[in-house]
């Protein structure tokens, strides 16, 4: 398992009912050193969003227990057993940012 950091990312946390269900609608794009955190989150929606995702599903430690690549508008996904909360990133983010299943995320 790796540790990993993040210091050039800026993390928005959706933390409430409204927030976690706005998520990223209404934007065009979402920046490769940005991503949106929800948390709780056990699914994730992507219907009236205008561009693709990826997402990681976290525990409660912020270990990466699954993720999905290339999410497009108009999908919905149900996290892994054990996910407490979500990263979303741009499309190519979890490859941009090497992450792995199993390794832990220092947020």
């Amino acid at each position: 398992m790796a540790v990993v950091s993040f210091e050039a990312l800026t993390i928005t946390i959706a933390h409430s009912w409204w927030s976690r269900l706005r998520g990223l609608l209404g934007r065009f794009n979402l920046p490769m050193e940005e991503a949106l955190w929800l948390r709780p989150c056990s699914s994730i929606h992507t219907v009236g969003m205008l561009f693709s995702i990826d997402v990681v599903f976290l525990d409660s430690e912020n270990v990466i227990v699954g993720f999905k690549s290339n999410i497009v508008p108009f999908y919905f996904a149900i996290a892994p057993k054990g996910c407490v909360s979500v990263l979303e990133f741009a499309t190519g983010g979890v490859e941009y940012y090497g992450l792995q299943i199993g390794d832990r995320l220092e947020l």
